[in-house]
């Protein structure tokens, strides 16, 4: 039996992630502050009335993802879809860390240099630096 991988890459009729794009557009207002040990590790906040998420992971490396056999290619290629979706849905989720973006995913971003990487109207990288490092941190 040949083991199967498609498990690994949403297809374009991903539900979850179609889910959680329209989910996304209907938050109204807000934000919340995680702490873990005492120690605050990341801030949501919703801006009112413009569909715009702001995550800030103060401490990216307690969000750690386990390494798989996801390649860059396709990580990428998950990421374009998602912030496709997101765009569809008039949605802009925003990833900071220490406070300052490092990129932007859907309706306002607006890639010049990262187009050419990541091949997406819909991802901009507004800080290599920080982007980076940030994908370091969640290794």
């Amino acid at each position: 039996m040949v083991p199967r991988d498609d498990h690994l890459l949403p297809t374009n009729e991903d539900p979850v992630g179609e889910w959680l794009a329209k989910s996304l557009r209907n938050l109204q207002k807000g934000g919340i502050q995680v702490d873990i040990e005492g120690q605050p590790t990341a801030k949501i906040r919703i801006v009112d009335n413009e569909y715009k998420i702001l995550v800030d992971l103060i401490q990216p490396t307690f969000f750690r993802t386990h390494e798989d056999e996801i390649g860059i290619f396709d990580e990428l290629k998950r990421a374009r879809e998602f912030a496709q979706k997101l765009t569809d849905n008039g949605v802009t989720l925003s990833f900071l860390t220490s406070g300052k973006k490092a990129f932007t995913l859907g309706k306002e971003a607006k890639p010049r240099f990262s187009r050419l990487i990541t091949r997406s109207r819909d991802i901009q990288i507004d800080n290599i630096r920080k982007a980076a490092k940030l994908k370091k941190d969640l290794r």
